[in-house]
C-alpha cells in the first residue's frame, strides 16, 4: 500500500518456496501476513525507521516474533515432527501442501477498498483450503489496533480506528463462513507492555516481545483444540 495515505511500514516477506521441500515427518506452517508477521531490513529502513532486523516488526529478535515463538510451542507438543515455517505476503503458494496456515493482516485496507479486500481475503482462505484440503488447518488473526498511545493515531491512516472495527468484523465473518478459528486480538492489542518496543512510533505501534508471545498463545489455544 502508498505511504501516502498508510503511515504504516509494511515491507512483503520473502518465501524462498522455490526450494522448499516438504518431508514425511514435516510439519509445515505457512505464516501469510504484514509487517507484523515479518518485515526485513535495509540501509533506508534502518535510516527512517530505525529497523536492524528482518523478523516480526517490534520483536527484539526474529527468535521472538509471534511466528517463532507459535512454531516453537507447536514443536513442544509435537516432538515426533520437525516444524518447519515459510512467509508470505498475500500471496497463496501452490508447490507446498501446509499443515498449519496462519494469516495475519488488514492493517493496510482503506475503506474504499474494503469490499475488494474481503473478496481477496476469502479468495486466499479458500485457495489455501484447496491446498492440502481438510489436513490444513487455517487460524485467522485480527486486525490489529492499539490505542493504548497517543502516538499511535498519528501512525495508521485516516480513519483507522473505525475502519478497524469493520474489517475485524469482515475477517470475523470470513472465519465462521469458512469454519476455520479466528484469533481476536481486541483483548491484547491494548495492553500497554503488548505495545512500545522500537525508535519511532510506527514501531513502537507493532506487538512487542510480550506481544508477540500473546498473539502467538492466542494462536495456539486455538491450534490445541484440533
Amino acid at each position: 500500500m502508498s505511504d501516502q495515505w498508510d503511515k504504516l511500514p509494511f515491507v512483503p516477506a520473502v518465501s524462498d518456496v522455490e526450494n522448499f521441500r516438504k518431508d514425511e515427518n514435516d510439519y509445515l506452517i505457512i505464516c501469510d501476513g504484514n509487517s507484523i508477521t515479518r518485515h526485513g531490513t535495509s540501509e533506508s529502513i534502518v535510516e527512517r525507521l530505525g529497523w536492524r532486523i528482518t523478523a516480526g516488526m517490534a520483536a527484539s529478535d526474529e527468535s521472538r516474533d509471534y511466528a517463532h515463538v507459535l512454531a516453537g510451542l507447536i514443536q513442544s507438543a509435537m516432538p515426533e515432527k520437525r516444524v518447519k515455517l515459510l512467509f508470505t505476503c498475500r500471496q497463496v503458494v501452490k508447490n507446498v501442501s501446509p499443515d498449519l496456515v496462519v494469516i495475519q493482516g488488514g492493517e493496510h485496507c482503506r475503506i474504499e477498498d474494503l469490499d475488494s479486500y474481503r473478496e481477496e481475503y476469502r479468495n486466499m482462505i479458500r485457495e489455501y483450503q484447496e491446498l492440502n484440503g481438510e489436513k490444513c488447518r487455517i487460524i485467522l488473526i485480527s486486525i490489529w489496533n492499539p490505542t493504548c498511545q497517543k502516538e499511535f493515531f498519528e501512525c495508521t491512516g485516516e480513519n483507522y480506528q473505525t475502519n478497524a472495527l469493520l474489517i475485524r468484523a469482515m475477517q470475523q465473518q470470513a472465519a465462521a463462513e469458512f469454519k476455520v478459528d479466528f484469533a481476536d486480538m481486541s483483548g491484547l492489542e491494548n495492553i500497554p507492555e503488548n505495545t512500545g518496543y522500537g525508535e519511532v512510533a510506527a514501531v513502537r505501534w507493532h506487538p512487542s516481545d510480550a506481544g508477540m508471545r500473546s498473539i502467538a498463545g492466542a494462536v495456539f489455544k486455538l491450534w490445541e483444540k484440533r
